[in-house]
């Protein structure tokens, strides 16, 4: 963001994504018979696949509409703001991908305090937004959970989420090393832990951290 002198980046990242991009949990989200059957696969699998931090962590119906809360993990820092932002442009334009409906927004909160661009929050969601909430969580008021996804396919998705079941099981224990180890630096990027620390956040013996 510094860098590139541009505060919404985050977003823009978040509108370059296409569904195809996410390989197969993309096609599993493309061939569900309906949005929360979507909703569902994104949640089970998008952390342990993609290795997301920030994420949808529930949902719940309303009426009308209904109402997704997302993971906020502590330590992130910066890195938390940017990935919700990233999160929530991804999640509106996957939406309107896969069941040719524009979201509409009833109100958003984030858990973290306003930012110096908290306009380009208002202009992008257009209905009420508020900072320094217990929790991220937006309404969306249409499409419902029960739209219909547009190509969906009972047995391509049962082909699909049988492949996201096989990938989570065959997953490498030391690309899941990777993804811990990954995550701790994430917590704490200005002060990256040695090898000792690493071992007790970790709960690892140290020669076997350090031989793997």
């Amino acid at each position: 963001v510094r860098l590139s002198g541009r505060p919404s980046i985050a977003s823009q990242l978040g509108d370059a994504i296409r569904i195809a991009h996410l390989g197969i949990l993309g096609y599993a989200m493309l061939s569900a018979k309906t949005l929360q059957q979507s909703v569902a696969v994104w949640i089970e699998y998008s952390r342990t696949i993609l290795g997301n931090r920030v994420g949808i962590e529930s949902y719940r119906k309303r009426s009308p509409g209904y109402e997704i809360t997302l993971i906020s993990p502590g330590g992130m820092g910066p890195m938390l703001r940017f990935e919700t932002e990233e999160t929530l442009v991804q999640g509106v334009k996957l939406i309107r991908e896969i069941t040719g409906v524009a979201p509409v927004i009833g109100r958003v909160s984030f858990a973290y305090p306003e930012p110096p661009y908290a306009d380009l929050y208002r202009d992008f969601f257009r209905c009420p937004v508020s900072f320094g909430a217990k929790a991220t969580r937006f309404r969306v008021m249409s499409p419902n959970l029960d739209a219909p996804i547009r190509t969906g396919s009972d047995e391509l998705f049962d082909l699909c989420a049988r492949h996201c079941r096989e990938v989570m099981r065959t997953m490498p224990e030391s690309s899941m090393l990777r993804s811990r180890l990954r995550n701790l630096f994430l917590a704490s990027p200005s002060d990256l832990p040695d090898l000792s620390r690493a071992r007790g956040a970790l709960r690892m013996c140290g020669r076997a951290l350090r031989g793997r």
